[in-house]
């Protein structure tokens, strides 16, 4: 059989290391400025990775003309629900992967419990997310692109509220349930709702790109999102007691999943948008 012509992919190194130093920058100083007390040179830091940030999308967008392979294919983003799918899994690895830490540090040194008795408390949510995951998935071809994401993301938000008021009030450790299993719920209609719509109107030779760049959209949102609540943590405690400090500190949580919430409600069913599947 005659052998098919292989095209052999090449990245322009460049644009890999101005992605790195742009985050690396980025997560520097949200870390790093509660304890140095915000020096002018850790904003210069922040303005450098803005500029690299600016610099690499340019970088893509040269490629793309030119014909070459870029690491990141800015014509993804001319598919609606892809674009506003990548948005809304960065808000939600902003706020899930990180939301724990103040939760647990409230159980243990703000309540007293052991780090076992912890860890059993917020099981609830864990089998919550796994009973009700498949039941949702399902109903995520059946209904309008969008409806489960935007109960997700509503019911994520409200969890997110209620374990800053529950928490700040240091009420009896049973209320803490509520916000649990509403945030396992939440948890089943977001994550594999949001990934099978943006996913699903991608042309075929850009789903192994767009495949890579909604994951480093999530991951990129959970590395700056442990860094924002690290931040916002420290702060807190300068000024509020411990468990009020680890409570407002999920209020940051609200606010960036309300951008998720905006991004999944124009979620469009693969008909009306047409840039899918033209290139």
């Amino acid at each position: 059989m005659p052998k098919l012509p292989t095209r052999v992919s090449r990245i322009d190194p460049v644009s890999a290391v101005l992605s790195l130093v742009a985050v690396l920058a980025i997560v520097l100083t949200l870390q790093q400025g509660p304890r140095l007390g915000w020096p002018i040179w850790l904003f210069g830091g922040l303005a450098l990775g803005m500029v690299g940030l600016v610099v690499f999308i340019w970088l893509q967008r040269r490629a793309q003309r030119h014909g070459q392979d870029a690491l990141v294919p800015l014509k993804l983003f001319r598919i609606r629900n892809f674009r506003w799918g990548a948005i809304s899994v960065s808000t939600l690895g902003f706020a899930v992967y990180s939301m724990n830490l103040p939760i647990m540090l409230y159980l243990q040194l703000g309540a007293g419990l052991s780090a076992q008795m912890a860890g059993l408390l917020i099981l609830p949510q864990a089998i919550v997310s796994v009973v009700t995951a498949p039941i949702l998935g399902r109903l995520t071809d059946r209904l309008p692109p969008g409806r489960i994401s935007t109960c997700g993301f509503g019911a994520m938000m409200a969890s997110m509220a209620l374990f800053a008021i529950l928490m700040s009030t240091e009420v009896p450790l049973g209320w803490l349930l509520i916000p649990l299993v509403l945030q396992g719920a939440a948890n089943a209609m977001s994550w594999s709702a949001n990934s099978a719509i943006s996913m699903r109107g991608l042309p075929a030779d850009l789903v192994g790109a767009g495949s890579g760049v909604y994951n480093t959209a999530r991951q990129v949102g959970a590395v700056i999102g442990a860094a924002a609540l690290g931040a916002v943590m420290q702060i807190g405690l300068q000024y509020t007691g411990f468990s009020q400090a680890m409570g407002l500190s999920l209020v940051l949580h609200v606010l960036v999943l309300g951008l998720g919430f905006l991004a999944v409600s124009r979620f469009r069913p693969e008909r009306d948008d047409p840039a899918a599947g033209n290139w």
